[in-house]
């Protein structure tokens, strides 16, 4: 049932004397409005967040950091403590930042500038890892 379906059915209801049509009806021309002119989009669109954006992330002994911002998109930063990061998992397109078996941040492989620059942050990467889960010195395994 559309949009249109449930405004004729709310007035049915409401013509029949049942008042809960009404709200049902309003409803209907909230959807009606809100796909006709988008109102709500700009709090309900979450790609607006990153679209258009810039995202650094840089590492230290305390935990992966990272700050996002740009034109048209909310400025926020943050970071994850290597004691929250327990793994890497990888394919052809990014690495992601594993807190056990979810993720909590995709790193797009074409956002480095060389392989050369991919494999030394990935190291960094499973060097602070391993750190965390074997003590300083440790080799990634």
């Amino acid at each position: 049932m559309g949009t249109t379906g449930l405004i004729a059915l709310g007035l049915v209801l409401w013509l029949s004397g049942n008042s809960g049509g009404v709200v049902l009806a309003a409803i209907g021309v909230l959807f009606l409005l809100e796909w006709r002119f988008p109102i709500f989009d700009r709090w309900f669109d979450r790609r607006r967040l990153v679209v258009g954006s810039t995202c650094d992330v840089w590492l230290d002994e305390a935990a992966l950091h990272w700050r996002q911002g740009g034109s048209g998109a909310f400025e926020m930063s943050g970071q994850f403590d290597w004691s929250r990061i327990s793994g890497l998992r990888e394919d052809d397109r990014a690495i992601l930042v594993m807190d056990g078996r979810a993720p909590r941040m995709g790193i797009p492989k074409t956002a480095f500038t060389s392989a050369e620059s991919l494999a030394e942050f990935r190291a960094e990467l499973r060097r602070h890892i391993a750190e965390r889960n074997h003590g300083p010195g440790s080799a990634p395994g």
